[in-house]
């Protein structure tokens, strides 16, 4: 403080009129020398929703030229991707057969050895008639201590709570876009992502592959 005595002396002097001017010469001065670190919207870039709107907008139903339930199932394995990132997630093309791959699901998450979750994925509204054909599934992911889900388009309440009663989880289209709405950009960026790869690189389908790429330059 000693230092600055001089200074306040002359402060002591000044006019009225004097003390605002110096004190607009100051604020003018911090602000010319300092980068402006308030918050500007406009700097703000956007990114759309992309996994979302796939889920909302995507045709699943195969086109031609593409095998049937591949669109679906690259969707549910884009989900299990990104949403689960300490899982090695692995998938093949659809009807390859799990079972003679010496896997649980079409879509398995490790940890390590360890089955961790493992997932059908049926093109199709379950019904009750079709329980019969995830009862081995469902001991399978039990007997693993896994979590075993069946992802379908849809439900029947009936089929719904028999599949749970036989300790699965139960995921259609609407339970996966309701757990997407709360994910930031950049796990749906890891989801789009995961499925390019499903379609290029493990079902190596041109048709879907050309109709995907489509769909993202239309909202890109």
């Amino acid at each position: 403080m000693v230092g600055y005595v001089n200074w306040l002396d002359l402060l002591c002097t000044f006019s009225s009129q004097e003390l605002l001017s110096l004190r607009e010469n100051i604020v003018n001065h911090v602000l010319d020398y300092y980068v402006d670190q308030s918050f500007n919207p406009e700097d703000l870039r956007l990114e759309k929703p992309l996994f979302r709107l796939l889920l909302n907008e995507f045709d699943v139903i195969a086109h031609r030229g593409e095998p049937t339930g591949a669109a679906y199932q690259g969707i549910v394995f884009g989900f299990l991707r990104a949403d689960n990132p300490h899982l090695q997630i692995e998938i093949d093309k659809v009807r390859t057969g799990s079972k003679r791959l010496q896997r649980v699901g079409d879509i398995d998450g490790w940890e390590g050895k360890r089955l961790a979750l493992s997932a059908e994925v049926k093109q199709f509204v379950i019904e009750p008639k079709n329980v019969c054909d995830f009862v081995a599934f469902a001991g399978e992911a039990n007997r693993r201590n896994a979590l075993g889900i069946v992802a379908a388009l849809g439900f029947d309440p009936d089929a719904r709570g028999t599949l749970e009663e036989l300790g699965l989880k139960t995921l259609d289209k609407s339970d996966i876009s309701q757990i997407v709405e709360l994910w930031d950009t950049l796990k749906q960026r890891t989801a789009i992502a995961s499925f390019e790869y499903y379609v290029q690189h493990v079902e190596k389908n041109s048709s879907l592959t050309a109709r995907l790429q489509d769909f993202l330059n239309l909202y890109t």
